[in-house]
């Protein structure tokens, strides 16, 4: 079909080409107009998402605050459990693991470590004599995280050396509140992560102990 009418004087559009135009109009609008959705969808999250984490992740508490205030139009279902949860037969959207992942399908992005501290209060530490290389922990009351038997492995690193001390457990629990409370309490040397006591190091209440050596980081990822 003929779309342009041409004369000598000037240009125009057919029946046939003013059909074809409007047509292409419209489809350029409507192309807009997806595209336009899309973009809004990229740029303002909406919906619900579920996400399972594991136990002790009181630190997600001001994350997941945050990511509330910024995404007001997600509706968020948070899961704290121990197990490892199939996200794909259970239909999570995320998960926030601690400690090396299993071989999976799923993609897994690293966000970071959980770094630990030995930790004791100033009383304690003045009743006690202050450990000065990590073997000195056999002779104290040491507050795990954990479970299993009182007599307890801890593995410390300094730089590219490492330390293995066996430690009898006075307090071992699989709780990270529980061991803080006991190291508060003035019971005996702690292993706690730091974002768990980084504010009483800071306020003084608790102190650093044997500073050089700490246990290994734990990576924390996203799937």
């Amino acid at each position: 079909a003929r779309l342009l009418q041409r004369t000598t004087r000037k240009l125009s559009l057919t029946d046939a080409g003013r059909m074809y135009f409007d047509y292409g109009v419209r489809i350029v609008n409507e192309i807009e107009a997806a595209e336009s959705a899309v973009s809004r969808l990229q740029d303002k999250p909406r919906g619900r998402l579920r996400v399972t984490v594991g136990p002790n992740s009181s630190f997600l508490a001001d994350i997941v605050a945050d990511f509330m205030k910024r995404n007001p139009d997600v509706q968020l279902e948070v899961l704290s459990t121990g197990r490892n949860v199939d996200l794909v037969e259970e239909r999570f959207d995320v998960a926030i693991r601690a400690g090396t992942l299993a071989d999976s399908s799923l993609v897994a992005r690293r966000l970071g470590n959980v770094t630990w501290f030995l930790v004791a209060t100033p009383a304690y530490l003045k009743k006690r004599r202050r450990p000065r290389a990590p073997d000195d922990l056999k002779d104290h009351d040491c507050l795990l995280f954990g479970t299993g038997s009182a007599a307890v492995e801890l593995r410390l690193e300094h730089g590219e050396e490492a330390a293995r001390v066996t430690v009898s457990a006075r307090l071992l629990a699989s709780d990270f509140d529980l061991v803080y409370a006991a190291a508060m309490a003035g019971l005996g040397i702690a292993v706690l992560p730091a974002f768990r006591c980084m504010a009483d190091l800071r306020e003084h209440r608790l102190e650093r102990v044997l500073r050089d050596w700490a246990p290994p980081a734990i990576p924390v990822h996203i799937v």
